[in-house]
């Protein structure tokens, strides 16, 4: 005969499988779509319902992933420069991992592309929040910003 913390044991035991099988991952890359580079601390928002759900931010190679529970999610994509990008009606089954990459296009104001200011931002941002991570990343971000501003702005016409 058990006693009763055994049983207690017993279904925490057998309980904790069939919990981790309720959730469904939401994952991908955020891109500039005209050179393929990765978009750091591209804010992605998670609607259900269309309500807010969460807010997450893309990592220092543009990845993200979410961990949520089964159902049907819209999400938004919002890198600093770019256009913000929807993705709607995704669901997700339990136990599921969707890849959803998403290409974002530089934003454009008064017919000047605003993402050199915005990168610059992000290079500051960083070096402040991700100190932790180790000098070596944030060389490899910087580097990643700068070849990106230098493909975007590196032509200039002569008069």
């Amino acid at each position: 005969m058990l006693n009763p913390s055994s049983y207690l044991l017993l279904l925490l035991f057998f309980s904790t499988p069939l919990t981790a099988q309720q959730h469904a991952c939401l994952q991908g890359t955020i891109s500039d779509r005209e050179f393929g580079d990765t978009l750091i601390y591209a804010q992605i928002n998670v609607f259900k319902d269309q309500q807010p759900l969460s807010s997450h931010y893309s990592d220092l190679e543009g990845f993200y992933r979410i961990p949520l529970q089964p159902g049907t999610y819209d999400i938004v994509v919002s890198p600093s420069g770019y256009e913000p990008v929807q993705r709607k009606q995704i669901v997700l089954k339990a136990g599921e991992v969707r890849q959803i990459d998403v290409q974002c296009t530089a934003e454009v104001v008064n017919g000047e592309v605003t993402l050199a200011q915005k990168i610059e931002n992000i290079a500051t941002d960083s070096l402040v929040t991700e100190t932790a991570r180790g000098v070596d990343q944030l060389q490899k971000s910087a580097r990643s910003s700068f070849n990106l501003l230098k493909k975007r702005f590196g032509k200039k016409k002569k008069n």
